[in-house]
C-alpha cells in the first residue's frame, strides 16, 4: 500500500500486490515490482471459457473472478451477449483480453483503483456536465484560442458485427457537421467487433460513438 499527503493527512494511491522481487548483497540494494490486482487478468488462463446469453456485466465479474480478482466493482451496461454466436476465450489467454473487447463496445474501461478495488465503470469521450476547476474573478486566469479544423471529427460512423447470413453489415450512422466541408461532407470512423451479433446493439453502438466522435 502507497500513501501520498503529510502530517497524518494521507489517500490511499496505489494499492496491490509485489509480483517479483529481487535482493543482492553487493552493493546491498532491493529491486521490488509491485503490481495491481489487475495485473492477475494478464496471466495466461489455462481453460478456455464462453459465454451465452449471458449480460456485459455478468461476463466481465466471472472474468475477474476467474483471474483470482476478489475485490471489485463491476458496472455495466446489462446488455445480453452471445444470442447468436457464444462469446469466447480460448486457452491459453489472459481473461483481459476479452475484457477489454466488451468493454470497447460499451464504452466502459476495467482498471485498478487507488483503494485496491479493480473497478469497471462507463468512461465517456463526451465532455462532463460540471467544470473540475471553479475560476474566481482576474485577469489573466486563462486564455484559449479556438481555431475551426477538423482534425480528429468524424460524423460518420460504421459498425461491423459478427458476419452472419441474416444480417448485411455495415450498420451505418451519419450526421452533418458545420466544421466539415462538402466534399468530403462525411468522414468515417470505423469500429468492428464480433462482440456485436445484432442490429440492434449496432445502432446503440453507433449512436454512442456519434456523440462520443463527432466534434
Amino acid at each position: 500500500k502507497i500513501l501520498l499527503g503529510y502530517d497524518g493527512f494521507m489517500i490511499p494511491a496505489f494499492v496491490g500486490f509485489i509480483e517479483d522481487d529481487a535482493r543482492n548483497y553487493f552493493p546491498f540494494d532491493n529491486t521490488i515490482r509491485a503490481a495491481g490486482y489487475l495485473k492477475l487478468a494478464q496471466y495466461q488462463y489455462p481453460n478456455a471459457v464462453s459465454y451465452s446469453s449471458q449480460t456485459d456485466t455478468y461476463i466481465v465479474d466471472d472474468l475477474c473472478s476467474k483471474a483470482g480478482i476478489n475485490n471489485r466493482s463491476i458496472e455495466g451496461a446489462g446488455t445480453t451477449l452471445g444470442t447468436v454466436e457464444a462469446i469466447s476465450l480460448d486457452a491459453g489467454r489472459p481473461v483481459i483480453d476479452l475484457i477489454n473487447d466488451i468493454d470497447q463496445v460499451f464504452g466502459y474501461k476495467t482498471f485498478d483503483g487507488p483503494d485496491g478495488l479493480v473497478r469497471r465503470m462507463i468512461i465517456s469521450g463526451l465532455p462532463a456536465a460540471s467544470a473540475a476547476f471553479a475560476y474566481t474573478q482576474g485577469t489573466n486566469i486563462f486564455s484559449v484560442d479556438r481555431p475551426r479544423n477538423i482534425r480528429g471529427v468524424h460524423n460518420k460512423v460504421v459498425i461491423y458485427g459478427l458476419p452472419q447470413p441474416s444480417i448485411v453489415w455495415p450498420t451505418v450512422r451519419q450526421e452533418e457537421n458545420t466544421l466539415v466541408p462538402n466534399p468530403p461532407q462525411y468522414i468515417a470512423y470505423v469500429f468492428r467487433s464480433n462482440i456485436i451479433q445484432t442490429t440492434a446493439l449496432a445502432s446503440t453502438v453507433a449512436l454512442r460513438l456519434m456523440g462520443e466522435v463527432n466534434r
